[in-house]
């Protein structure tokens, strides 16, 4: 079994697109099995959370001589 994996987002009619260069891998009648994650707001606050706490902890005592550049 090969994975595929891409970002996406549901239309209107709840369907997916697939991007144009997964299409050539795809062939008429093949089995597939789809697994779909969907985001949730919980998701996006904990990685805006994540990130700003990686910034700061990547920040050092000696970068404080740039802040008052």
């Amino acid at each position: 079994m090969k994975a595929i994996e891409f970002p996406t987002k549901i239309r209107k009619d709840k369907n997916i697109v697939v991007p144009d260069k997964y299409k050539k891998e795809l062939r008429e009648n093949q089995k597939a099995r789809v697994i779909i994650l969907l985001e949730t707001e919980k998701d996006e606050r904990a990685w805006e959370e994540l990130t700003t706490d990686q910034f700061f902890n990547g920040y050092l005592v000696k970068d404080a001589a740039y802040d008052k550049l």
